[in-house]
Parts: structure tokens; sequence; C-alpha cells
């Protein structure tokens, strides 16, 4: 048995290679600056106009959030083309339950309403925040309250 190719330091070297050629990948990502596709959350929105869009505009700041749907049932209106402008591709519904049917990539789900005045046909509060639920995704709830 050859004792230079089985010594402790041409083992240490060779771990310390490998170790190096699988950390080099992440090592560049973070040097760029940009979140690795896996850092990013996969993010339904349900909800996108007025204090919506903020929200929506506030997540794609930080560069951590991946779109994957918009519901809205005032979709097109002019309070949700900013940001209906700004993500093109992201498909749109107007009905949250069609939204998760056809599009489950989301792992994550964005709910926003306007005020006690304001509500959706299709999504109070309780029912589309116990739909989501059960649905075992992790939701940020959002409503303003108004006062009269």
């Amino acid at each position: 048995m050859d004792s230079k190719s089985n010594s402790r330091r041409s083992f240490l070297k060779q771990a310390m290679l490998l170790s190096a050629a699988t950390a080099l990948p992440t090592i560049i990502t973070k040097a760029s600056g940009r979140p690795a596709p896996s850092d990013k959350v996969n993010l339904a929105c349900i909800g996108i106009g007025n204090q919506g869009g903020a929200d929506v505009m506030s997540f794609a700041n930080t560069g951590l959030a991946n779109f994957v749907a918009f519901c809205d049932v005032d979709m097109g209106a002019p309070q949700t083309l900013e940001v209906l402008k700004k993500f093109p591709n992201v498909p749109r519904f107007q009905d949250f339950r069609k939204m998760f049917d056809k599009n489950g990539k989301s792992n994550r789900c964005s709910i926003s309403r306007r005020s006690r005045s304001f509500t959706l046909p299709h999504c109070h509060d309780g029912s589309c925040s116990w739909e989501i639920m059960c649905m075992l995704k992790n939701q940020w709830l959002e409503h303003l309250m108004k006062l009269n």
C-alpha cells in the first residue's frame, strides 16, 4: 500500500477541494447581490388595488417574492393597473378559489382589503382566510379599518 496516496494530508486536501467546489455556486450567488431562486417565496396575492397594490410593490422591492398569481374582483380597474403593468406575465384571476385550483405553485398568500365598507363578493376575510389555512398555506392578512 502506498502511504503517499492514503495519507491524512492528501485526504484533507481532497476534502477541502470538494467542499470548496460545492460552496462556490453559493458564494458567487451571494456576491452578485441577487437572491438565489430557492431563497424566493412563491406568492399569490388577493387584492392588488389600493392598499393591496402598495403591498405588492413592497414585496417586489424586497427582491424575495416570486409572484405566481394575482386575484382581484376589480381586475383591470384603475387602481390595479400599476401592478398589472409592472407584472404583465403573472396569471390573473377574479375568484381566489379558481386561482388556487388552477395555480397551486404558491406557498404563501397575501390578502389585502381596503376598508370595512368594501366587501368582496367572494372573499370575506374570514372565509377566504379560513380556506387558505385549510390548504396549509402561510398568509399575510391585512385589513384596514375605516372608522365612521
